[in-house]
Order: C-alpha cells, then structure tokens, then sequence
C-alpha cells in the first residue's frame, strides 16, 4: 500500500469532492458521470488499489437498496478477502472521507450514500454499537474515567463547541 500524504490527497482532489467531509450528502442519487468519475480517480491516485477497486465497486450502487456485499466484492476483485475489503472501505472513509455507508441487515454490504435516509440506514448499526458499548463500559469502568472518555470523543467528534478542522479559521485574539 502506498503511504497516503495530506499534501498528495488536496492535490489530487477534484472540484466535485471540495467540502465532501462536511456535506456528504450532496452528490448526485445516480452514479457520477464520467467527469465526476475522472474527479474521484484523481482523489484516489495516492490510495491503495485495493481501496480503488472498492470505491468504484460502491459507487456503482447508490443507495442503501443496491448495497453490494463484501463476497461481491471478493469475487468482482478476484484478489481480495473479507479482511482486505474492510480494510479498503475503512480507508476510503476515514482518509478519503468518501460516504460509503453500510448495512448488517438484508439488502447488507457497502453502498454509496445519496441522501438522508442513506444516511441514517448506512449508520444506524454504528450508532446502536456505540450505544450497547457505552452500557457496557459504565458497568465495567469507574466514573471517572468515563468522564475522561467522553471529553476525548468530544474532541474527537468536534463537538466541543468548536467544529473540527477550523483551526486555520478561527480568530487568533479570541484564544
């Protein structure tokens, strides 16, 4: 796998995905047009070909209803396995920040998020995970270091009442 730089990333960024980490629901219902396509394999030249394989295979299936599963594909791919193919979406989501959601549910497997209900069906087994584990951990871990996690996640999820990435933005005197 090739090392991914911030720098390679913005460089290769086209117009289509300026501003996709904050508005990911703004591309199109249907699959891109080949302009839009040409912009996603430029955003993609610094990621692994695992991970491109991967994208283009969702992006062909808009929408929770078309989720492609993870044995799809392994056998569209021809080389990759369960393990790499989660690998690849994790990347294309936490580096990339491409709208990939997923379902464990029937239609389950990968799809591209289009819209608000995507959205919401692409995230909810994330969301009922985090819950049944936040049960779990304040019966097994003291109060305090509850406490202490939950201002990590603030941090980490910019929601401590500065959003994330407006460090360039913010006004120096108000510090």
């Amino acid at each position: 796998m090739r090392p991914v730089t911030e720098e390679r990333q913005a460089r290769s960024a086209g117009p289509l995905f300026e501003g996709l980490a904050t508005a990911p629901l703004s591309l199109p219902a249907e699959p891109l047009p080949a302009h839009s396509k040409m912009d996603l394999e430029r955003l993609l030249e610094p990621a692994s070909a695992e991970a491109r394989t991967v994208a283009f295979a969702v992006l062909a299936r808009p929408g929770w209803r078309k989720a492609i599963s993870i044995s799809e594909l392994v056998e569209i791919s021809g080389k990759l396995n369960e393990r790499s193919v989660k690998a690849a979406v994790e990347e294309l989501r936490t580096v990339f920040r491409l709208p990939i959601g997923s379902r464990r549910e029937k239609p389950a497997g990968y799809f591209w998020i289009c819209s608000p209900e995507d959205q919401d069906e692409g995230t909810k087994a994330y969301r009922r995970q985090l819950i049944t584990t936040a049960r779990t951990l304040r019966i097994l871990d003291s109060p305090e270091r509850l406490r202490e996690l939950l201002g990590q996640l603030q941090v980490e999820l910019g929601v401590d009442g500065e959003a994330q990435g407006d460090e360039e933005t913010r006004d120096p005197e108000q510090s």
